[in-house]
């Protein structure tokens, strides 16, 4: 009776063992790499948008840097909450001073990158990367340029409308013309009495438009002489 306990594998069978291992730690390390590397730049936005907060609240002091450490937000007029923290992937050092010249109520061009995720042990808000201000006088320009290409749309409906009723009139009168030309040559009989006698008439279609009533005198039957 053959065992195969301790038999030594082949090495087919040590070919693919290998490969499987080389396989699984390839998988594990792409998805170490690659899932940051997606969330860094993979998810960057711009948008422009109008700051309704500002915030930069002490959060503790770093005793190894010897620095305060501050819990910075933006949050917009839609309700988008941004983190401002420096990120080494985007060479980003300067937010403190991106935070200090922010202001609530006026309006920036923002690129940030990021997701707010909320589970447990994970806690993260959008990282914001730049903010160029939007000026006063852009935006009056903006919407001065809305406002003329409104004016400018209500008058082209303005002129749209009395062409419509013209080509309406045209097609009515057109509808008109052809029903005339189709009538054209119709005979028409009428009835009518004259000098106490009926008359019957016969006439085209287009006399009858242009037929008068001068005058209307009732039928008197004549009296006999008294004896």
């Amino acid at each position: 009776m053959a065992y195969s306990y301790g038999k030594k594998k082949g090495f087919g069978e040590k070919l693919k063992g290998g490969l499987r291992r080389v396989f699984m730690i390839a998988a594990i390390g792409g998805a170490a790499v690659g899932a940051p590397a997606y969330y860094n730049y993979g998810t960057i936005h711009e948008q422009e948008v109008k700051l309704k907060d500002v915030k930069n609240d002490y959060d503790h002091w770093d005793s190894g840097k010897q620095e305060a450490v501050y819990n910075r937000k933006v949050i917009t007029d839609k309700g988008l909450v941004l983190e401002n923290e420096n990120t080494k992937l985007h060479l980003k050092f300067n937010s403190p001073d991106i935070q200090d010249n922010l202001e609530a109520g006026k309006t920036y061009k923002i690129r940030y990158y990021g997701g707010r995720i909320d589970v447990p042990f994970i806690h993260t808000f959008p990282n914001l990367l730049s903010a160029v201000e939007v000026t006063p006088e852009e935006l009056a320009e903006r919407a001065k340029a809305q406002a003329a290409q409104k004016a400018a749309e209500q008058k082209a409906a303005g002129q749209q409308q009395p062409q419509q009723a013209q080509q309406q009139n045209q097609q009515q009168g057109n509808g008109q013309q052809q029903a005339s030309a189709a009538l054209s040559g119709t005979m028409i009989t009428f009835e009518t009495v004259a000098g106490g006698q009926k008359i019957e008439i016969t006439a085209p279609i287009e006399a009858a438009s242009k037929i008068t009533i001068n005058k209307v005198t009732p039928l008197v039957p004549q009296q006999k002489p008294n004896m």
